[in-house]
C-alpha cells in the first residue's frame, strides 16, 4: 500500500490528487492484482488504517492518501483545502477521524450515492421476531448498520452474544427510492435511520433465493472485444442486459449459463468456449403477488466458437433484439450498474488474458455455490409450524416455487 500511496501510484494505474488522495475502491483492485489477494475488501483497508498507530493513512468516504513520505513527482506536502482552511475545525475533526472511520458505531457521513441493490443485517431472532410483529429496526437514535457482504453479516451476528443469529435480506435499492436515507459510513458499507419491515425480503413466508447464470460472450480481439447483448422488453419498459437464466435440476452454473446463452441468443448448438469466472451479482425483485425473490446470477466469460454465427432472438421469453456491441458501447448500454460492473471485470480478465478455455461442468462453481446453500439452510430460521409469518433463509432448490405452482419467472 505504501508502494503505491507513496513512491507508484502508476504501478497500480491509480491517479493521485494534489493532496494525495485516492479513490478507496481503485486502491483495493490495484492491491488485489498486485497482492495477487482476491479477497481483499475496502473494509481491511480501512481496519488497517485504524490500527496503524503511527497514523501514516488517512481515510475519508470512498477516498485514501498517505499522510507523508511521497517521493514521486510534486509531492503532496500539505492537507487539501477543505481540511486547511480552518485550524479548529482541522483540530476537531482529527480528533474525531478514528470513531468516523470505525464499521460499527460510526458517524456517517452523508452520501448522495445510491446503495447497492441488496444489503445485509447481521441481527438476532429476538430482532428479527420484533420485525415480525410489527416494529422496525432501528430508531429512537440508533442507527442501523447494513454490509455489503452476506459472509460478514454473518460475523455481526455471531456477536451478539446470547442470541440466535440470523440476517435480514434487505431491499436497499427499493429503500432508497422509497426515501430511506442512506449514509456511507467506510466506503463500502452503509447506516440508516431504521429498517422497515416492507423492505426486509425474508420478512415474508413465501420468500425464496433464485440462483442463475449467464455469460459475457465475447468476439474479436481480447483487447478489443466485441459482446453479444440482449434487448428484453418487460412492462416496465426496455433493456440490454446479458443472456442467463435459471439452473435446472442437477445443473451446475456454467452448464446452465452456456446452455441459455446458446437459447437466448438463438445460437442452436453452436460451440460456445468458457473463460474465467466473472464472480456474482445479487439484486431484489418481487414475482406476481408481491411474492419477494433474492437473485444472484453468476457470470463466466465465453468465446464464440463461430464469430459469424446467426442469432435469432427468443421473442417467446421477449426477447426482442441480440447483437454484437464493442466492449466501450457495451458498457455504455447496459442498463444496470451491477451488469455494468460486470462486464468491467469480463475487460480486465481479457486484459489479463484470462480468456482460457476451461471445463464445461465447472464443478468447483457448484460446489461453492452448493456450499453457500448449505450454510444458508444450516443458520437460517425457519417458519413456525403455526404458521406465524416468520419466513425461511433456507436455500432452495433450483426451482424455487412450492411444486404445485409454476415456477417465477426469471426477472
Amino acid at each position: 500500500m505504501a508502494f503505491l500511496l507513496r513512491h507508484h501510484p502508476e504501478a497500480g494505474g491509480l491517479t493521485l490528487d494534489e493532496a494525495g488522495w485516492t479513490d478507496l475502491p481503485a486502491l483495493v483492485a490495484a492491491l488485489q492484482k498486485l497482492a495477487r489477494d482476491p479477497e481483499l475488501v475496502p473494509a481491511d483497508i480501512v481496519t488497517l488504517v485504524e490500527s496503524d498507530r503511527k497514523g501514516r493513512y488517512a481515510v475519508e468516504g470512498e477516498r485514501i492518501r498517505a499522510v507523508d513520505g511521497h517521493t514521486f513527482g510534486d509531492a503532496p506536502a500539505q492537507p487539501d483545502a477543505a481540511t486547511e482552511a480552518e485550524p479548529q475545525a482541522r483540530a476537531e475533526q482529527e480528533q474525531e477521524a478514528p470513531a468516523a472511520r470505525r464499521t460499527e458505531g460510526a458517524k456517517p457521513r452523508p452520501t448522495g450515492a445510491a446503495p447497492p441493490d441488496v444489503l445485509y443485517l447481521g441481527t438476532s431472532q429476538a430482532a428479527r421476531e420484533r420485525l415480525l410483529a410489527g416494529e422496525p429496526i432501528g430508531g429512537k437514535g440508533q442507527r442501523v448498520l447494513l454490509v455489503a457482504s452476506e459472509a460478514r453479516a454473518w460475523k455481526l451476528a455471531r456477536r451478539q452474544r446470547g442470541e440466535k443469529p440470523c440476517i435480514l435480506y434487505v431491499d436497499a435499492r427499493r429503500a432508497h427510492r422509497g426515501g430511506v436515507e442512506f449514509r456511507l459510513v467506510n466506503g463500502v458499507d452503509y447506516q440508516v435511520e431504521q429498517v422497515p419491515r416492507r423492505y426486509v425480503l425474508n420478512a415474508r413466508a413465501d420468500f425464496r433465493f433464485q440462483l442463475s447464470a449467464g455469460t459475457v460472450l465475447w468476439r474479436g480481439a481480447p483487447d478489443a472485444p466485441e459482446i453479444a447483448l440482449i434487448r428484453v422488453g418487460r412492462d416496465a419498459g426496455e433493456s440490454w442486459e446479458l443472456p442467463k437464466g435459471k439452473l435446472q435440476r442437477g445443473e451446475k452454473p456454467l452448464e446452465a449459463a452456456l446452455r441459455e446463452t446458446r437459447e437466448e441468443l438463438g445460437l442452436g448448438d453452436a460451440a460456445l468456449h468458457p473463460g474465467a469466472s466473472l464472480g456474482e451479482i445479487h439484486y431484489a425483485f418481487h414475482i406476481p403477488g408481491g411474492r419477494p425473490r433474492l437473485k444472484t446470477v453468476v457470470y463466466f466469460l465465453a468465446r464464440a466458437g463461430d464469430p459469424t454465427a446467426a442469432m435469432t432472438p427468443r421473442t417467446e421469453e421477449k426477447i426482442q433484439e441480440v447483437r454484437w456491441f464493442p466492449i466501450a458501447e457495451a458498457l455504455a448500454i447496459v442498463s444496470h450498474e451491477n451488469v455494468r460492473q460486470t462486464l468491467q471485470r469480463a475487460a480486465e480478465a481479457l486484459a489479463r488474458g484470462q480468456a482460457e478455455p476451461r471445463s464445461e461442468s465447472g464443478a468447483e462453481d457448484g460446489g461453492r455455490l452448493r456450499s453457500r446453500r448449505r450454510r444458508r439452510r444450516g443458520r437460517g430460521t425457519r417458519p413456525p409450524a403455526s404458521g406465524g409469518g416468520a419466513a425461511s433463509t433456507a436455500a432452495p432448490s433450483e426451482a424455487d416455487a412450492p411444486a404445485a405452482q409454476p415456477p417465477p419467472p426469471d426477472d
